[in-house]
């Protein structure tokens, strides 16, 4: 490895050494080429300078009139000047040519120079002077013209030298960028090289070295050169191969030695078992001295050093805590006699520090020849964990892990307890209280289930703090306690602590610094009802509570059999109700609705009715709410959307009208479900009605409810043209500046509001005040449940758009319905003169 990289930076020495002789090389002849430049361009700057002196001479000439005056020393300046350039331009080195020139232009000088001197001696004759001073600017002309020629050749040469000189620069950049790049290039090769030269081995040898620490003993590296890694491959390998073997050897080495081991524990094990009955304490008791001998560890397991006991008897039967003690003696007696093969008892014994422990005591008699027992040795064992632990896990099984209360089992064993005892004794009197915490889920899923668990810790200790010491309470699960109320002077005892939970349930509960409320329904009922199985009583106050709910919150509600057979008669209601949705037992039924302009029949409410095989037509107000418990709302809703839409359909091919006639459809909070509109939208599609035909009438309840569910498949529904009228409005809670926010088309007055108006226009004011709102808003208004026809008057007068009710009809099915609109021709009011009675 050292070879290669003292070969590569070698190399790299000589290419940068190259590139640099070259450079040299090169910088010295562009050295003489720019010395040269620099002597033409002196040259040059000669030429212009006799250039200039010979112009100046001619145009002296030119302008001399007289041979004396300053005009004569010019001239004289001149030549002077003329004979210095030349001197200076015979001293420049040039070609042979252009030497030639020089010599010839120096030699014009010279005559020119004689010239200007004749034509200066010259004395004041005209014409000589003249003639003089034409042949001094002849020669003059002669060698302006042939410094010119010179110039341009000169310029020439410059030229030439110049780009040459340029060119050389050039050729070294490209040497200087050349030698950069190879040795870059060059380098990055070596360097990857090298990587490689040493990433290859290392790897190598810490797979191997990794693969040795996981227990690979042995291991060898195939990397294989003449370097020093190859070197130290090869000693790795034989490292490895020498602890392979060191490996094998101190394996069979401890193999050996465990066995070894193994066969002298056994033998000690043997030992032992022999000598001793138990691993810990020791107690040895010669019967016939009445002395025993404890072992120092069995003196340390009550808290006693070694001169602490002596070697009676009592030091050990005198500290075994005295509900134990008959028990042990009777079975050490039992053994002693032979009775029982070996001594074994769990007993309490004092510790030193006042506190008892639960010990296990095992021994092992031994007998004379005449089968009399005269020693008996044996060892104490501590089991007070064990027996902790097996407390603990008692308590466990019986007692809720959250709150600590008893739970279900412990609470159905009490009361079995209390069931026999009034069996046993008919004035004995109890009760059974069922608790179910009000709104608990709204809490736990606002607040978060570690709030709902301290909310449940808090009120199972308000509960024990409101009972009397021998009363139960349980935590069944979730929010439900049951309590166990024993001993009762009567009824109004167990009253009185049922009204003692809710005021404690009432106060404000501090939950990590927030402030909550909730509070209680109790269900009760008492030992009177005779009942042999307990189950029976806590599924009695069960009841009760659902009962207590029912009529608000914060209720108790004691337990009658009338609530037994309402809740027996809503599960078999619940069995049949499933079985008629699969068996297609339902039918619906349609009232009219009528258009007070008009008199003409606009509509129709669908209403579903539940046709029972045996007990008949069953009210939707029996069956609707456990619909909605069981979600067979859902299904139920779906099947009269469908047959709605299939009917009016028909009807509106056999009675057109315009508008045409529509249908209501009235729609539970259950079935706003995501798959909702799609139902609606293949309905429509299906029955081949358009959209605006159907109305799909919603509580105002169940808007503000789930009004974050319900906005959105409005805007859905009303995108579809779909008509929407909200049910019952006046009934619920909704908030009026809420109500802009949803597309509804109608408002429906309740049949409450309707009954109450008097034949001198009393309790019209919700009416009125209904009508304004919705013509406010835009909306429309229809009033429910019209029976007579002073309410009809009434209504008009308070323009009210649309009436329904059983002074126009009760609730037909589709043939007695069609019947009516065959017959009325759609204009119910122009034949109405009493309310419809039974018969149509």
């Amino acid at each position: 490895m050292k070879n290669k990289i003292v070969l590569s930076l070698i190399a790299l020495f000589l290419i940068f050494s190259s590139g640099a002789v070259f450079t040299i090389i090169y910088i010295t002849n562009m050295t003489e080429e720019f010395k040269y430049v620099v002597e033409l361009h002196q040259v040059e700057q000669f030429r212009r300078s006799l250039i200039i002196n010979i112009q100046n001479v001619q145009s002296d000439l030119y302008t001399f009139n007289s041979p004396y005056g300053k005009d004569f020393d010019s001239i004289i300046v001149g030549g002077t000047k003329l004979e210095e350039s030349a001197k200076k331009c015979t001293s420049c080195h040039h070609v042979p040519r252009l030497n030639d020139r020089i010599v010839k232009v120096q030699s014009l000088i010279n005559d020119y120079q004689t010239a200007l001197s004749y034509f200066i001696t010259m004395s004041a004759d005209d014409a000589g002077i003249d003639k003089r001073k034409a042949a001094a600017v002849e020669i003059g002309d002669r060698i302006l013209a042939q410094t010119e020629r010179m110039s341009h050749s000169a310029s020439d040469i410059l030229s030439v030298e110049t780009d040459n000189i340029m060119f050389d620069v050039y050729h070294v950049k490209e040497i200087l960028v050349t030698t950069i790049l190879v040795i870059l290039v060059f380098s990055i090769m070596v360097a990857v090289r090298l990587i490689r030269s040493v990433t290859r081995p290392v790897n190598a040898l810490v797979s191997a070295t990794r693969k040795i620490t996981s227990g690979e003993y042995g291991t060898l590296i195939t990397y294989k050169d003449k370097s020093e890694f190859g070197e130290l491959a090869d000693n790795f390998n034989v490292m490895s191969r020498a602890v392979h073997q060191g490996y094998e050897k101190i394996q069979q080495e401890i193999t050996d030695r465990k066995l070894a081991e193994e066969a002298v524990k056994k033998s000690e094990e043997r030992y032992m078992l022999a000598a001793r009955g138990a691993n810990d304490g020791l107690w040895d008791w010669d019967m016939k001295l009445n002395t025993i001998y404890f072992s120092s560890r069995w003196k340390a397991m009550i808290g006693h050093d070694d001169n602490e006991i002596s070697d009676s008897p009592e030091e050990w039967l005198g500290r075994i805590h005295s509900d134990d003690r008959l028990h042990l003696e009777a079975e050490m007696s039992a053994h002693i006699v032979g009775h029982t093969p070996h001594f074994k008892s769990e007993h309490r014994i004092k510790h030193k520090d006042g506190k008892y422990r639960w010990v296990l005591s095992r021994g092992q008699a031994i007998h004379d020849s005449a089968e009399n027992s005269y020693r008996m040795a044996g060892s104490m064992t501590d089991i007070t964990e064990r027996k902790m632990a097996e407390e603990q896990l008692i308590f466990d099984a019986l007692h809720d892990t959250l709150t600590g209360l008893p739970n279900r089992a412990l609470f159905m064993d009490r009361l079995a307890h209390a069931v026999s005892r009034e069996r046993r004794n008919k004035e004995y009197l109890f009760a059974v209280c069922f608790l179910d915490m009000d709104r608990f889920k709204v809490l736990n899923d606002s607040l978060g289930h570690t709030v709902g668990d301290k909310l449940l810790i808090t009120i199972s200790e308000r509960l024990e703090e409101s009972l009397r010491p021998d009363d139960t309470v349980a935590r069944l699960g979730g929010d439900e306690f049951a309590l166990l109320l024993e001993d009762l002077k009567d009824r109004d005892e167990a009253l009185q602590v049922a009204e003692r939970i809710q005021e404690k349930l009432s106060q404000p509960f501090n939950l990590y610094g927030q402030e909550v409320f909730t509070s209680t329904s109790i269900g009760i009922t008492f030992s009177e009802t005779g009942y042999d199985n307990p189950e029976h009583l806590l599924r009695d106050s069960d009841i009760a509570m659902y009962h207590a709910k029912a009529k608000g919150t914060s209720c108790y509600q004691i337990f009658d059999k009338d609530m037994y057979d309402t809740a027996v008669a809503r599960l078999q209601l619940e069995t049949d109700l499933r079985q008629a949705v699969n068996l297609n037992e339902f039918n619906l039924q349609y009232q009219p609705i009528i258009s007070v302009e008009t008199g003409r029949i606009t509509g129709m409410e669908a209403l579903i009715r539940w046709q029972h095989p045996k007990k008949g037509l069953i009210s939707p107000g029996d069956f609707i709410p456990v619909s909605e418990e069981t979600g067979l709302i859902v299904k139920l809703g779906e099947w009269v959307i469908d047959e709605a839409c299939s009917q009016l359909a028909k009807w509106q091919k056999q009675f057109p009208s315009d508008p045409p006639l529509t249908i209501s459809v009235n729609i539970a909070s259950k079935q706003l479900m995501p798959g909702f509109v799609n139902h609606i939208e293949r309905a429509i599609h299906h029955s081949g009605l358009t959209s605006n035909s159907l109305i799909i009438e919603v509580t105002e309840t169940m808007i503000m409810e789930n009004a974050e569910v319900v906005a959105p498949m409005l805007q859905q529904l009303k995108k579809m043209n779909v008509q929407l009228h909200i049910d019952d409005f006046g009934t619920g809670y909704s908030s009026l500046s809420y109500l802009h926010r949803f597309p509804v088309d109608v408002l429906k007055i309740d049949r409450s509001f309707v009954s109450r108006i008097g034949t001198n226009g009393d309790n019209l004011e919700v009416i009125k005040a209904i009508t304004t709102l919705a013509h406010s808003l835009e909306m429309h208004v229809v009033a429910e449940g019209v029976e007579t026809e002073e309410q009809v008057s009434q209504l008009k007068a308070l323009n009210c758009e649309f009436m329904q009710g059983y002074y126009f009809s009760k609730p037909l099915d589709s043939k007695n319905f069609e019947e009516l609109l065959q017959k009325c021709h759609l204009n119910l009011m122009r034949y109405l003169t009493h309310p419809f009675d039974e018969n149509g």
